[in-house]
């Protein structure tokens, strides 16, 4: 469960942006659109099951969820993945000669296995220079690490490291300048921080629309049987007339798709990569021999009570977009998962997409506290009827170029009588796209 994420000097922001997800003060659609979390630490407030964020393009939505993507990366990659020196590729807010040499930060506050946890760190491109893990297994707040780099002595001091059983002076030495200590101690067996880890890799879901394909889902069915029933009720339920789903897998080819006479090729070639091609091509064969070729159709019923079948193709971009989506979301709400959709308007009819948002803002399709977090320029589901004021945030770029965060929650709206939508495209929240005509006769010489 999120309760909050922060980042700071990251592209386009400058100042920290936060976004919270602890409920206001608020009563409308309590039962509904928010949770009570059961969690020490936690028991003070509830929890939004969704939010969404709207602005212009450019103002820096996106970039909220690919600040949320890097943490994760680094989280799960700098211990493994990273070289030695190799840089963190951060990218600092650059329109700044103060920001463009400071580091950036990240830091989450959340859930795991009924306990909550606040993890974060700091970084330029060169190392991290602050970590800290704060923990509340008895609702109260325990320092498990901190860690933090001395310029002078060109050192790390670590402190009020007590509450952490385990190797901790093995872990500690093995954490490179350019590795995160979460990520070094859970390669090197800490017990302890599994519940962190796994939250913040595997909890925690980021999909992009344009990375989203059907292949994803389709393997999803092959492979479980209640995937497959839970995928139809999905769909079923988005009202798109699919009642049956069936999905083959054929072989390409043969193991030696590509021939022995390239591996074996006689062509003049280095013998470095003479022997690469040798131990790559029968990999790649293998790949896609094994990978096959995938085909799926959706099942139409009939006035008879007979199937047509039509591939997906032939359905519509709407239609193939929610089959793409069907797999990750049903899995995320069985699993009380975060996940985070950039533009989750993209092909989807509005009625969709205010469908999607009330999986999540159900305590039927929604018993394990799943929640949903997008970005998405779609205002018809503004509505007081769909979303709390906490619920709404804004993104927009102020007059140094860096984005800002807020919520509706910062106005006053009038239940039930305020427009949202309305005042949204009227410009009275800000966060729309300023277009300066002034110019336009330029374009005509």
């Amino acid at each position: 469960m999120l309760i909050q994420f922060s980042v700071k000097n990251y592209r386009s922001i400058k100042d920290e942006a936060e976004l919270q997800m602890i409920t206001d003060s608020g009563k409308e659609l309590l039962d509904s659109n928010t949770f009570q979390p059961d969690a020490k630490g936690a028991s003070n407030f509830g929890l939004m099951k969704s939010a969404v964020v709207y602005g212009a393009n450019a103002a820096g939505k996106s970039n909220i969820i690919n600040a949320l993507s890097k943490m994760q990366w680094l989280v799960l990659n700098s211990a493994t993945k990273l070289q030695s020196g190799e840089a963190l590729d951060i990218e600092p807010f650059k329109f700044s000669v103060d920001s463009i040499n400071e580091p950036t930060e990240f830091n989450m506050d959340f859930i795991s296995e009924g306990i909550r946890y606040q993890y974060g760190f700091s970084a330029n491109n060169e190392r991290v220079l602050e970590e800290w893990l704060f923990a509340y297994p008895n609702g109260r707040a325990q320092t498990w690490f901190m860690r933090e780099y001395d310029k002078e002595s060109e050192q790390y001091s670590w402190t009020k490291d007590s509450y952490l059983s385990g190797a901790k002076s093995t872990w500690k030495e093995a954490t490179r300048d350019n590795a995160l200590f979460l990520s070094t101690a859970i390669q090197l067996n800490s017990k302890q921080l599994v519940p962190i880890y796994h939250w913040l890799t595997r909890k925690l879901k980021i999909i992009r629309t344009h990375e989203l394909n059907d292949i994803q889902t389709a393997q999803k069915i092959m492979s479980n049987s209640k995937i497959k029933k839970d995928v139809l009720t999905f769909l079923k339920a988005g009202d798109l007339g699919i009642e049956d789903i069936k999905v083959n897998k054929s072989k390409i080819g043969s193991p030696n798709l590509i021939p022995k006479s390239v591996e074996q090729s006689s062509i003049d070639l280095s013998d470095k990569f003479s022997e690469m091609l040798k131990s790559v091509v029968p990999a790649i064969n293998n790949e896609l021999y094994q990978m096959g070729h995938i085909t799926i159709h959706t099942g139409h019923r009939l006035e008879d009570g007979s199937f047509q079948y039509l591939d997906l193709k032939e359905e519509s971009d709407g239609t193939q977009r929610m089959f793409a989506f069907a797999a990750p979301l049903v899995e995320s709400l069985q699993d009380g998962a975060v996940v985070f959709i950039d533009e989750l308007n993209n092909s989807l009819h509005p009625t969709m997409v205010k469908f999607l948002v009330s999986l999540f803002n159900s305590a039927d399709s929604n018993a394990n506290n799943a929640q949903l977090v997008f970005t998405t320029h779609e205002t018809s589901i503004l509505s007081q009827d769909v979303f709390r004021r906490d619920q709404i945030w804004f993104c927009e770029k102020n007059k140094a170029q860096s984005t800002t965060l807020y919520s509706l929650s910062d106005f006053k709206v009038r239940k039930g009588a305020d427009n949202i939508e309305r005042n949204y495209l009227s410009g009275k929240y800000g966060a729309l796209p300023f277009i300066d005509k002034s110019n336009l006769g330029d374009l005509h010489g």
